[in-house]
């Protein structure tokens, strides 16, 4: 409830699907009503862990008039 902090949803634990409570697609929807952006992620697989912060960061970037310095991997 941070009014101009920059925010991800992440689902954790993916190496646990088994165990899921909410669905991708639930949980996708609910990133777009609040207008950030999903990443499932592992930290055991280490899948989506920089990808998810860098995301975050670039959005930090962004926000603050800094598109200058970001330059995406190509």
């Amino acid at each position: 409830h941070a009014p101009g902090v920059p925010k991800i949803l992440v689902g954790n634990r993916l190496h646990l699907a088994y165990k899921r409570q909410v669905t991708t697609e639930h949980a996708q929807a609910f990133a777009e009503r609040l207008g950030v952006t999903f990443f499932e992620v592992s930290p055991l697989c280490n899948f989506n862990i920089t990808e998810s912060f860098t995301e975050l960061a670039r959005i930090v970037l962004m926000r603050h008039g800094m598109e200058r310095l970001w330059r995406p991997n190509k």
